[in-house]
């Protein structure tokens, strides 16, 4: 988190990232069962109605991200120091707690 905040990603990091968000959109489109649920969870969130073209227009928006938009997000929600982990599983005698703070 701290890399990713101090400086710009690289040219490829930025490429393999977006080539994962980018590449999976034309299958779930294309497929009715996975489609309707895409368009309910856009529905109950009401991202339809604040963006009805939002699927239109995501690969183009996705593409148009660059090394500084990264770096400007980074900045702003990659805060370390506010960093929380939340483990849940069956406690067990050998499991503790601990509690890290700088």
């Amino acid at each position: 988190m701290q890399k990713i905040a101090a400086g710009p990603v690289t040219d490829d990091e930025l490429k393999i990232s977006k080539r994962g968000f980018i590449g999976p959109v034309p299958a779930h489109l294309l497929h009715q069962i996975p489609n309707r649920q895409h368009l309910r969870a856009d529905e109950f969130t009401g991202r339809f109605a604040r963006r009805p073209d939002y699927w239109k227009t995501y690969r183009s928006q996705m593409e148009a991200i660059g090394q500084d938009d990264v770096l400007r997000v980074a900045k702003k929600y990659l805060t370390p120091n506010k960093l929380v982990v939340l483990a849940v599983g069956q406690k067990t005698s050998s499991c503790s707690v601990t509690r890290i703070t700088r």
